[in-house]
């Protein structure tokens, strides 16, 4: 599979696409923004900052200059969704118009409520054809070849058909999906109801309430993506209930959500992340705004943003069962 990506986010998501694509055949140009990590990275093939004990595939070349990794086959966004636009209107000048770019970055404009390909398409100068992988793909499980199944999304099935063949694999499975809205808004805001999770357990609740909190979540994630232009079905498919199931288990939200309920303030949990970005965080507030806009009644979301943002008690998510 010889083709040229670039990858811009050298995180545990870019280095696992970048590992990932590197062993098919790709010749992948991955940006690495520190330098300090730029430097050890291209000495001794690692990312030390997330997986020291994976070496990484010769097919990676590293680089810390952003635009030299911009004029390639695929273009593969693997960055926190609000630098996304800074980052696409630097490197839109360089780009290609055949470029396809293909971001990872859950997330929705905090201001502008607009979903991250809206945002690309504002920036980029050229008609480069946008798509969006997302689902339960925990970096690590990638690295280490668990079996995995994401999707794809896009306006055009050639080109997503194309995506779909260079990065499966016999672990990795790739499906494809026209519903680019309803994944958009899947991806970003499992990530709400994760840290709703996170914090259930922080409270030593059981699997009930964990249980709950995904059924009522999910459809509170359904309520505001069909309503905004996405399919009913793909909230409950591997984008939105699959990637909501995997996050309110084992993921980075959800951890969030645990030290926050068990007292640590966010300075805290910062340090105890080690610098890891939590989406969900900054996600919660969007998810309100949202809400309020539109009218909608989200008991679980208003309940993270309030005592995210408003200082209520975390024992207060004992209110959201009472009839």
């Amino acid at each position: 599979m010889n083709k040229n990506v670039g990858i811009i986010g050298a995180g545990s998501m870019g280095t696992a696409m970048a590992n990932l694509l590197a062993k098919k055949g790709c010749t992948v140009r991955l940006y690495v923004r520190r330098e300090d990590l730029y430097k050890k990275m291209k000495l001794e093939r690692r990312n030390v900052d997330y997986f020291p004990e994976i070496k990484l595939s010769d097919n990676i070349f590293f680089y810390n200059n952003i635009e030299e990794v911009s004029n390639v086959d695929i273009l593969l966004l693997a960055i926190p969704s609000h630098a996304l636009r800074d980052i696409v209107k630097r490197i839109s000048p360089v780009l290609d118009s055949n470029t396809c770019i293909l971001n990872v970055s859950k997330g929705i404009e905090d201001g502008t409520l607009k979903r991250m390909s809206e945002v690309i398409l504002e920036e980029i100068q050229t008609n480069n054809p946008v798509v969006v992988l997302s689902g339960p793909s925990i970096a690590k499980e990638i690295l280490y070849e668990f079996p995995t199944r994401v999707v794809i999304a896009g306006k055009d099935k050639n080109i997503l058909r194309e995506i779909q063949s260079i990065f499966t694999t016999n672990y990795f499975s790739v499906s494809i999906s026209t519903d680019l809205i309803g994944v958009e808004y899947a991806g970003a805001l499992i990530n709400v109801i994760a840290i709703l999770a996170g914090m259930a357990d922080g409270m030593n609740y059981g699997y009930n309430t964990k249980a709950a909190i995904i059924t009522e979540g999910i459809k509170e994630i359904q309520e505001i993506g069909v309503a905004l232009g996405g399919e009913p079905q793909t909230f409950y498919d591997i984008a939105g209930l699959g990637d909501l199931i995997v996050t309110s288990l084992g993921g980075r939200n959800r951890y969030f959500g645990e030290l926050f309920a068990k007292g640590n303030n966010i300075h805290e949990i910062n340090a105890q992340m080690r610098g890891v970005i939590v989406e969900g965080y900054k996600m919660t507030k969007v998810a309100y705004e949202i809400g309020k806009k539109y009218g909608f009644n989200l008991r679980l979301i208003n309940a993270t943003y309030n005592i995210l943002y408003e200082n209520e008690p975390v024992e207060k998510l004992k209110d959201l069962w009472r009839a």
